[in-house]
């Protein structure tokens, strides 16, 4: 007897000391809210490019009679780059040329033969058929004639056609064709690469381009140059068959930024919203009852401890593990953000934060 006393008595401060556990309040993590700007305009992933690449080609076909550039050479806008000889040139003009003189000598028998019929049809010697039918046929070859001297002109505009001139400053990046070879109108004859004015492409698909529009601003961004923004303008929205269901934008800038190369990857922001200000909480410290979404408040009573309050709060939109608030809080209310589906309305909670 005198022994379970003894062991009793040695277990008692264990049972108040796990009493004492029980009873102390839980420790949970607080966090003070306040407004925040918040960006919901959307980043599209692009390029930078000066001037842009163009693939210049003749408009003629025909054999490089002179070439005035080679591979990486500059050439400053307007400069003559190559000449066709003009064989091709000479030889659609004399097609031309003939057809139209053809035609010249049917005209001038047509215009004959309507004469004569016509002094026969006013002294009443042929029928009024016949007549028309002279003066159908001569109609027909004054059309005729004028479209085979549309034909000519035609032909001896494309005199142009023979020479290709550098549309901007800019290299050659590659010139397929040698001097005395021959080539297709439309064949590529060099590709050219303008070092004009600083431009930015994205493509971006057709459920987000209805929100964009010519003269938005935009900002561009870049991962070589870290937390530096260089601001523009949309300057134009074209279809493109790169990807189907996407449309090509372009990005100007008013001053020039020699940092930004040719090539070089971007982020483009386009400016289709403001920015506004919103409370942002953790996810995870919403609980969800009955198709409502509640977060508990905190006050705190002195340095070590504070009240939990269960309040209603209507949410927005989730950016990454934070989701926005609407309503229900204030700013500078704090909040529990851990444990809180241990915690009750009320309850006196330690915290830290």
């Amino acid at each position: 007897m005198k022994k379970n006393i003894i062991i009793l008595f040695l277990i008692s401060p264990l049972l108040a000391a796990c009493d004492f556990e029980i009873n102390e309040p839980k420790v949970v993590k607080i966090e003070q809210v306040e407004f925040k700007s918040i960006d919901n305009n959307k980043i599209y992933p692009g390029y930078i490019e000066r001037g842009g690449t163009v693939n210049l080609s003749f408009r003629t076909s025909g054999i490089v009679e002179k070439l005035y550039i080679n591979d990486g050479e500059y050439a400053q806008k307007g400069k003559l780059l190559a000449v066709l000889d003009d064989e091709e040139y000479k030889l659609q003009i004399k097609k031309a040329k003939t057809s139209l003189d053809d035609q010249v000598v049917k005209y001038e028998r047509a215009k004959s033969y309507f004469e004569r019929i016509s002094k026969l049809y006013d002294a009443g010697g042929i029928s009024y058929n016949e007549w028309e039918a002279a003066q159908t046929n001569l109609k027909s070859s004054i059309n005729q004639m004028s479209i085979l001297k549309d034909a000519l002109r035609i032909e001896q505009d494309k005199e142009k056609y023979r020479k290709i001139y550098a549309p901007y400053n800019g290299f050659a990046i590659d010139v397929t064709t040698s001097k005395g070879e021959f080539i297709s109108a439309g064949e590529i004859f060099v590709i050219f690469q303008g070092i004009g004015k600083l431009e930015a492409k994205a493509f971006i698909s057709e459920k987000r381009i209805i929100s964009i529009k010519k003269g938005q601003d935009a900002i561009l961004t870049s991962e070589v140059f870290e937390g530096k923004k260089f601001k523009g303008k949309v300057a134009s929205i074209i279809k493109t068959s790169l990807n189907k269901g996407s449309y090509e934008v372009t990005i100007t800038f008013d001053k020039d930024f020699p940092e930004l190369l040719t090539g070089m990857s971007a982020n483009i922001q386009i400016i289709t919203m403001p920015t506004k200000k919103e409370i942002l909480i953790p996810v995870d410290s919403v609980c969800i009852e009955g198709g409502k979404k509640y977060i508990y408040t905190f006050k705190k009573i002195n340095d070590f401890e504070g009240e939990a309050t269960k309040k209603e709060i209507i949410t927005g939109d989730i950016f990454e593990d934070k989701i926005a608030v609407l309503s229900g809080l204030t700013n500078f209310d704090y909040i529990v953000v851990e444990k809180n589906s241990k915690v009750a309305d009320g309850e006196k909670l330690k915290y830290y934060e």
